[in-house]
This record gives C-alpha cells, structure tokens and sequence, in this order.
C-alpha cells in the first residue's frame, strides 16, 4: 500500500505540484508515443522501489514527490533509515521520470540535511539511466540501481565528511561562489541568496555557518530550495558535481 502520510518539502511552481503517492493511481497509464515506446506509470515506479527498498530490510522514513507537464513529468526524493555513519545526515534516493519521453528514468544517491531539510545529491546519475522502451525490466533495473545505490552512498557520505574538514578564508569562499555561477551551476539570480546564506548565518541557518566548504554547499543547497522540481533536482545535481562529491564512482548501465 503506499505510504499517504509523507509531507513533501518540495518546492514548485511553474506548473508543477506537490503529490501524495496515492495520487499518482489518479494519473494512470498514458497512451504510448511510438512503437518502441513504454510509458510506465508513475505509480509504478514509486511502488517497484518500495518493493525494493523492502526487501533490503530498509524502509522509507518519508517521501516527497511532485508531477510537472499535465503530469508527464515525475520527481521524487525517498530518505531512507539506515545507518549513515553521521547524526546530522539521512540517506535518501532521488529520482525521476517522464511519460513522455521528456527525458529518461534516472536515479541518484543523496542525503537529506536534517537541519534545514536540504538535498544533497551525488554529482552523477550512476543509479538509473534508461528511456522507457519495451525492452525495458522495470524491476530487475531498480533492483540494481538499489545496490549500486548502497555503494554509491557509501563514496557519497566519506565526500561530505572531506568536505565539513576542508576550511575555507572568506576570499577562498569568495572566488568558490563566483566560480559556481560562472559555469552556470546555479541560475545566476540566487547568488545574492548564497552569499547572504554563506556570509551572514543567522540561528535560524547553522548548516551554513561552518567556513567550510560543508558550510558553502549548505549555502548553495538552502538557496535552491526556491526552484521548481525540475531545476532543483538538476542544479543540486550541478553543484555536487562541483564540489566532487562521488564523482569518482560514476557508472550508468542501460538494459536495451
């Protein structure tokens, strides 16, 4: 049965919206677009990595889901209990879809930040990478990308603790912020907001007060929070990958 009493923390608009996983029975199961086309139903997928967190002894603590794109567009964040070798830190499974072929079903390791309930997710999509076609074993493919997950976790938390020990000056911070923008890792308008996050903590953000780089990708992550579904979940992807964060262990694997 899904679980109706998560509450999402994602933050939409343009169209999108926040969903409850009963929900998404109300969505069905779209026509397909092409011979070779596939649209699995949201609702199905949410329930295949239920399964699958399940049978690894694992349950989901809580769930944040929301639809974009009269519903074709699926984006999910699970944190997951089980032990994470830190107090402040949950592991979570971020993830998303579309039925209309928008782009393709991928997967990615991640923590929540249980402070300020940012995401942290790992700079590359190793878990799950494959266009919804008819060759496509929607369980056998989550069943794998749940142990790639466990290992990529793994390199994920000993990135995050190198990055709470590695200081940071104000100038170091200074030229780390402006670099970020400049690659266009984040959408040019929040830098004010990661700056005044970074430069000016307040008690009601002490994720953020570390001078370290732990403390500037908090910056980073509390100011995305204002982004739709899409842009969250892309630009959170964009800024681990700029602060390295399990790069070393990136790996796709397509089942066509």
């Amino acid at each position: 049965m899904p679980d109706t009493t998560a509450h999402s923390q994602l933050i939409t608009h343009k169209g999108a919206h926040r969903v409850q996983h009963a929900d998404l029975y109300a969505l069905g199961v779209p026509t397909p677009m092409g011979p070779r086309h596939r649209p699995i139903a949201h609702y199905e997928i949410v329930d295949q990595i239920h399964v699958g967190v399940r049978d690894r002894g694992w349950s989901v603590h809580k769930q944040d889901l929301a639809v974009a794109r009269k519903g074709h567009m699926l984006f999910g964040v699970m944190d997951l209990r089980g032990p994470t070798g830190t107090t402040d830190l949950g592991t979570c499974f971020g993830f998303r879809s579309s039925t209309n072929q928008s782009f393709a079903l991928r997967g990615v390791a991640g923590a929540r930040v249980f402070v300020c309930d940012n995401m942290v997710l790992s700079g590359s999509e190793f878990v799950m990478r494959h266009k919804l076609t008819t060759h496509l074993n929607l369980p056998l493919l989550i069943s794998q990308a749940l142990n790639k997950f466990v290992t990529q976790s793994k390199a994920l938390f000993t990135d995050l603790e190198n990055l709470r020990s590695r200081k940071l000056t104000d100038q170091a911070a200074k030229t780390r912020i402006f670099d970020l923008f400049n690659k266009g890792a984040m959408p040019l308008h929040l830098f004010d907001d990661v700056a005044a996050f970074y430069f000016k903590p307040t008690d009601d953000t002490p994720d953020t007060s570390p001078r370290t780089a732990w403390g500037l990708h908090n910056a980073c992550t509390r100011a995305l929070k204002v982004l739709s579904p899409t842009a969250q979940f892309t630009n959170t992807l964009n800024v681990g990958r700029e602060f390295q964060l399990a790069e070393q262990s990136e790996e796709a694997f397509s089942m066509v």
